[in-house]
């Protein structure tokens, strides 16, 4: 292939990318997108915590999983544009990141108040959310936990490589736990980012999602206006 043949090319991609429009995550997770896609979101889980390829990002609306093979150095808040494949693994939707620039200082992420029962639905897979409700399962040689506020349970799973203690856990305690909803298979899990999401006892103030969505809508609204990589609409 020629150098001119290659700089024409170059000139192609580049021009499909500067058309192509941002893709809400809530459009991704309704199978409206094509590949690649260019997404504007805030980290809900750095790189670091679940391995050092993989980070949460979500919008003001929904969470989606990435995977970066360069191994970023992401912030928990960071405010960050992702050009990337999607696809599924283990029914969990993900993007593959070509590349991502970082924007803003970090600002941490409110997570959405959500019903134990609400929690694993496929609607906040990916999102960060806060659920509280009594303890009625523990599985220490699985690090699992089942958290239940009387609307059926969900999972949480401890990483081993957040240093999150499994043991703290004991049958009938009432905690609050905040993390991003996971998807293996057919089941959902909560994945607790850090150790202070981990709290005995302690409330859920469920009104304040819709607080929590403007305050998303008004950051990347911010976002879209400067100049990152050079694609925009």
């Amino acid at each position: 292939m020629s150098v001119m043949t290659k700089l024409i090319l170059l000139c192609l991609l580049i021009g499909s990318l500067s058309a192509k429009p941002y893709t809400d995550i809530s459009q991704i997770r309704a199978g409206q997108y094509t590949n690649p896609v260019i997404v504007h979101a805030v980290v809900s889980v750095p790189t670091g915590r679940f391995g050092a390829d993989i980070f949460y990002i979500q919008d003001s609306n929904a969470g989606i999983k990435c995977i970066d093979a360069t191994k970023p150095s992401l912030q928990l808040g960071n405010e960050v544009e992702v050009l990337g494949n999607v696809y599924s693994s283990q029914g969990e939707l993900t993007i593959e990141v070509l590349s991502v620039q970082t924007y803003s200082e970090a600002v941490p992420p409110s997570p959405a108040p959500l019903s134990t029962s609400q929690a694993g639905q496929e609607t906040y897979e990916g999102l960060l959310v806060i659920v509280g409700g009594m303890i009625t399962k523990v599985n220490i040689a699985e690090s699992l936990v089942c958290i239940d506020d009387g609307s059926g349970g969900i999972w949480i799973w401890i990483d081993p490589s957040t240093g999150i203690d499994v043991n703290i856990f004991g049958l009938g305690e009432k905690y609050t736990a905040i993390g991003v909803i996971s998807q293996s298979g057919n089941t959902y899990y909560l994945l607790p980012r850090f150790s202070t999401d981990i709290k005995k006892g302690g409330s859920i103030n469920k009104a304040t999602w819709g607080q929590i969505k403007k305050l998303y809508q008004n950051r990347l609204a911010q976002l879209r206006k400067k100049r990152v990589l050079g694609y925009r609409k």
